[in-house]
């Protein structure tokens, strides 16, 4: 599709450098930018189409229900850093 719109840019080019006729000048210069406006997202959707990852990956329920311990112990220990904290904060005072 991206080399159809690319064709038919250069055709509407060659059509309002042949012309004599303003009016068709003019649909063929619109066409010309349509057209070309259209290949350059057609190229750079099929670029982008082409690095993207394939490849998902998706944990396993053990390894889900690992990463959930993980955070929660992670969770618990900085609750515990800021209990101990306040209490140097309050022997200080």
């Amino acid at each position: 599709m991206r080399f159809v719109l690319a064709g038919l840019t250069v055709l509407c080019l060659a059509v309002a450098f042949l012309t004599d006729s303003p009016g068709l000048l003019g649909l063929s210069l619109l066409g010309a930018f349509l057209f070309s406006l259209g290949a350059v997202f057609a190229f750079a959707q099929a670029r982008i189409e082409s690095s993207q990852q394939r490849e998902v990956y998706l944990p396993s329920p053990e390894e889900r229900e690992l990463m959930r311990k993980a955070m929660e112990k992670r969770k618990l220990d900085a609750s515990a850093r800021r209990t101990v904290d306040n209490d140097d904060e309050r022997e200080q005072a």
